[in-house]
């Protein structure tokens, strides 16, 4: 009987090879892995940096609208505009933002059937609305004043009795500016001809625009730098005309 004796090789199964990575290959991975992630953070945070953005920018453009909104609806129903007082065409670039009362206007009720008697004569509801500035103080940045714009109605009926509204409208104004203009009158000239005019028609940037168009130029505050105190903003400027006719008292 015959044995057939098998060499080593072909008695033990094959092992797999444990060949490690060298440090070229660990380099390379690690440069890889390091792109990766930086190109991740920087998608990251530029995405969160323009979701911030957005939301600023939602902000500013909701307080412009109530802006807008309160303004635009008290000056068209006023019946008399005490403050701010027209100034000159010339006057307009010295205006500046100060704090205090930056408008005031009354919106008066009138019932001709009623006895001019009392205090408010023929008025059945009176309103004084007041805007005014007031400094919201910013401890990162004392520098850059920033202003509240807060809004108060009086209101008092036939009877006298008396109420008080307070609202604050918004709390990053940059810059409020409300001004009206004298209106000049117009130059007469003679007529000579059958072209010629008895007066002269000029442009509202040397006649003014007169008591009734008030003219806003506003700044907001978007968002501010903390370390630097410098300030991210955003302007607008706009007008509103008052339709409310002037209420006087019954001689």
């Amino acid at each position: 009987m015959h044995h057939t004796i098998l060499p080593p090789s072909a008695r033990q199964p094959a092992r797999p090879s444990r060949r490690g990575m060298t440090i070229p290959e660990l380099l390379i991975v690690l440069l890889l892995v390091t792109i990766i992630v930086f190109v991740a953070y920087k998608v990251f945070f530029s995405q969160a940096r323009m979701v911030q953005q957005s939301i600023e920018f939602m902000q500013v453009n909701d307080n412009f609208r109530k802006i807008i909104m309160f303004l635009g609806n008290d000056i068209r129903e006023a019946t008399r505009i005490i403050l701010p007082t027209p100034i000159k065409h010339e006057e307009i670039g010295t205006q500046d933002t100060t704090a205090g009362v930056v408008l005031q206007l009354l919106k008066q009720e009138v019932d001709p059937r009623l006895k001019p008697t009392g205090e408010l004569g023929q008025i059945t509801l009176l309103r004084e609305i007041i805007y005014e500035l007031e400094n919201n103080p910013n401890p990162n940045a004392k520098t850059i004043p920033r202003y509240r714009l807060i809004r108060t109605e009086f209101l008092t009926d036939h009877s006298g009795e008396k109420q008080k509204q307070r609202h604050e409208i918004v709390d990053s104004v940059r810059e409020f500016v409300l001004f009206r203009t004298v209106r000049k009158p117009l130059k007469p000239q003679n007529v000579n001809s059958l072209g010629d005019r008895l007066l002269v028609a000029m442009p509202s940037h040397e006649s003014g625009t007169g008591n009734s168009l008030l003219h806003l130029r506003v700044t907001l505050e978007r968002t501010r730098q903390q370390d630097v105190g410098s300030v991210y903003q955003i302007s607008m400027a706009t007008s509103f005309y008052k339709r409310g006719k002037e209420v006087y008292p019954n001689p």
